[in-house]
């Protein structure tokens, strides 16, 4: 019975706990200092306290769902950009040789594999772009959800110094991909490297 209470109650003190983890303010016109590089919201974002990898800060503006940002940075050789949602789904590997459409099959993957390896994800239209001063890559990407909400997006990307910096983009296509493309353009080309 004792056991029993014990249980009870440390179970109680993780919900009461995890309850208290909120989003956090990213103000707009602000620089903000993120995974090894610098951006500048046109607007206000809310970070998320559940990244999906110890080197991803998630943003959203109307929730993770509809819309999302991840700034993923100082990803090192043999490190994956999310942490693997099961043992039996390993997450693909950067190695700081990759040439872009390598950066973007592991994009594809890593995408893939942290929604349980259910998800088809499409990329297309891979272009040379400037991340900050570096010169870099992006091209953009699209899946539905296991709901079956279509989602759109965009990827720009570089590496620096042997390491891997990202920021993933997507949103649902009806509505909410259109109305923030103009704010995460200006992100993207804010981004100080």
């Amino acid at each position: 019975m004792k056991k029993m209470i014990t249980r009870s109650l440390l179970v109680a003190a993780v919900l009461s706990l995890s309850a208290c983890v909120q989003y956090s303010l990213v103000p707009a016109n602000t620089a903000v200092q993120a995974q090894g590089f610098t951006v500048t919201p046109g607007s206000d974002w809310n970070k998320s306290p559940f990244p999906p990898g110890p080197k991803v800060q998630t943003w959203t503006t109307d929730g993770e769902q509809l819309n999302q940002l991840m700034l993923i940075g100082k990803v090192s050789e043999g490190e994956s950009l999310f942490k693997s949602p099961s043992k039996s789904i390993p997450m693909p590997s950067f190695k700081s040789d990759m040439l872009p459409f390598d950066i973007e099959a592991l994009v594809r993957t890593s995408l893939k594999n942290l929604a349980g390896g259910e998800l088809t994800i499409n990329t297309q239209g891979l272009k040379p772009a400037k991340f900050g001063e570096q010169n870099g890559f992006r091209f953009e990407v699209s899946y539905f959800t296991q709901q079956g909400l279509l989602k759109h997006g965009d990827v720009l990307a570089a590496i620096k110094d042997e390491q891997l910096y990202l920021m993933i983009f997507t949103a649902a296509k009806t509505h909410y991909y259109q109305a923030q493309l103009p704010e995460v353009e200006q992100l993207f080309q804010s981004a100080i490297l």
